[in-house]
C-alpha cells in the first residue's frame, strides 16, 4: 500500500466540501474514484481499493522438433497428459496449473 500526506494549505482544501481521489485506468489498473468530505478539525483517511487489469492468455505445447522438418520426429503429435504449471516470474507464485487431455487440449 501507498500512504501520503496532503495539506490543505497547501493544496487548498477547504472544510466543508467534497472532494474525491481519482486513478485513472492504465494498463496495470482500471479507474478508481474514491468521494470524500472534509470535516472541521479532523483528518479525512481516504482508502481507495485498486484493482489489477486482468487479461488472458493462449497456451501452446509444441514439439521442439515440429519446426525441424528433417527431424525424423517432427511429424509426431505431443504425448497425451502433459502436466504443465504457469507461475509468476518475479514473485514465485502459481497461477495456474493444469494438463493436457486424452485429445492432446488443456
Amino acid at each position: 500500500s501507498i500512504t501520503d500526506t496532503v495539506h490543505g494549505e497547501d493544496a487548498g482544501l477547504f472544510v466543508g466540501e467534497t472532494y474525491a481521489l481519482h486513478v485513472p485506468e492504465s494498463e496495470h489498473y482500471a479507474a478508481a474514484t474514491a468521494e470524500f468530505d472534509l470535516r472541521e478539525g479532523a483528518n479525512a483517511h481516504v482508502e481507495l481499493a485498486l484493482m489489477r487489469q486482468l487479461s488472458a492468455c493462449t497456451l501452446r505445447l509444441e514439439s521442439a522438433h515440429a519446426t525441424a522438418g528433417a527431424h525424423w520426429a517432427a511429424a509426431l503429435p505431443l504425448p497425451h497428459n502433459i502436466s504443465f504449471r504457469l507461475v509468476h516470474s518475479t514473485l514465485g507464485c502459481l497461477v495456474a496449473s493444469g494438463s493436457t487431455g486424452a485429445d492432446g487440449r488443456c
